[in-house]
């Protein structure tokens, strides 16, 4: 797809929609800063195209920018004030900046709007999570799955709370089904090792938890699921 955006720049370089579709193309590609000089140009080219500051809002979010990101939230509210993924972005800018009962509030209002939107559950799970209402956040995980199956996150944060629960095995399942999407994810592996370790399957746990050290050597996490491998071992 970048490609083509890319051909399409080079006949007419000031097509700001086009700039906004390659930024959105770089995002799924993880690639913050050129997603971030697209939609920049976009709004340099046409400063009333607000689809443009929403996505650059869901980039500063990522950048914990926070004062940029409401800028271009507040800016665009008359126009997308009924729409459910304006206020997931509120929600998901709210527990960045960690205020987790306004983001929880955000993201029931995307829910209110659209209550089969996926994300927003997703999400909404992650702030109970955070506020430790596991209950609540167990509720809204499942039900994300049974929606989507490809929710990978979700499927993460149920192993989190079956292991609290004392249920390692249902809670292998679970975080064995997000490595299924993405193997090599530093939080999941060692997730999967803290899993094991629970299990006394003391050595296939370090071997994920070294994996993850070294994927992300500042995975907190991970540190203390490593302390707690030298703990077992005395």
């Amino acid at each position: 797809a970048i490609r083509y955006y890319d051909e399409a720049l080079q006949k007419k370089a000031d097509l700001a929609d086009v700039h906004n579709n390659r930024g959105i193309a770089y995002l799924r590609l993880s690639e913050l800063e050129k997603a971030l000089e697209d939609f920049n140009k976009a709004i340099e080219i046409d400063p009333k195209f607000e689809e443009a500051y929403f996505n650059r809002a869901g980039v500063f979010i990522d950048q914990q920018a926070f004062p940029l990101a409401t800028a271009d939230l507040e800016h665009i509210r008359k126009t997308y004030g009924d729409s459910t993924n304006y206020y997931l972005k509120w929600g998901d800018l709210k527990f960045g900046q960690g205020y987790y009962e306004q983001a929880l509030s955000e993201y029931d209002r995307a829910l209110t709007l659209r209550p089969n939107n996926v994300q927003a559950l997703v999400n909404r799970g992650v702030a109970y999570f955070g506020k430790k209402n596991f209950k609540a956040a167990k509720a809204d995980f499942e039900n994300a799955v049974k929606m989507d199956s490809q929710q990978q996150l979700a499927y993460n944060n149920l192993a989190l709370i079956f292991a609290r629960e004392n249920q390692p095995e249902q809670a292998l399942k679970f975080i064995e089904r997000a490595l299924d999407f993405d193997p090599v994810n530093p939080i999941y592996l060692n997730n999967k090792g803290y899993v094991l370790l629970l299990q006394n399957q003391q050595s296939e746990a370090k071997k994920l938890i070294d994996q993850s050290l070294t994927k992300d050597p500042q995975n907190s996490y991970a540190h203390r699921n490593l302390g707690l491998y030298f703990l077992k071992n005395g």
